[in-house]
């Protein structure tokens, strides 16, 4: 829960039966990324270059930067508006790693308590694919379904104004 001294960010964290180095991969590489999260990436995460990720909701892009990259251990990204997102891979057992993602929100209280919210909700849908991805072998669609219904929000939004 947030408290007047610490602004909110989006938390998630999940178990993954895969080894860290597979893990850190899936979110570096555009072929992986497209598996289970983007539509399609630019091109790889690397140091300091910035590639646009292209998202299951028509239309939604954005530049990321990538300014930490500790393989299999640590990547850390910023948008282009500035926020910064965090992923952690620590490895349990040879063949298990918990995966942490937190992110910064900015804005107004209100602006980073919705974002700590969608973000908190989409990170957990992004790691659940993920999981299903690397332990089953099977794409589960859960972010390309999310992805539906927010297309439908935001036209539903369109036609109410």
């Amino acid at each position: 829960m947030a408290t007047a001294s610490k602004s909110p960010s989006a938390q998630s964290q999940l178990l993954i039966r895969r080894p860290a180095a597979k893990i850190y991969a899936a979110f570096v590489e555009p072929r992986m990324l497209a598996k289970f999260w983007l539509k399609k990436a630019s091109g790889p995460l690397a140091l300091g270059k910035t590639v646009t990720w292209h998202f299951p909701v028509d239309g939604i892009s954005d530049k990321v930067t990538a300014t930490l990259l500790e393989p299999g251990r640590r990547i850390v990204v910023r948008w282009s508006d500035g926020t910064e997102t965090e992923w952690t891979f620590e490895a349990v057992t040879r063949t298990q790693t918990m995966v942490s993602v937190s992110q910064t929100v900015k804005g107004s209280a209100r602006q980073r308590v919705e974002a700590a919210i969608n973000g908190t909700e989409g990170y957990t849908l992004v790691l659940a694919d993920l999981k299903v991805l690397l332990e089953r072998k099977i794409r589960s669609g859960i972010v390309k379904d999310k992805g539906v219904l927010i297309m439908r929000a935001m036209r539903s939004k369109k036609k109410t104004r």
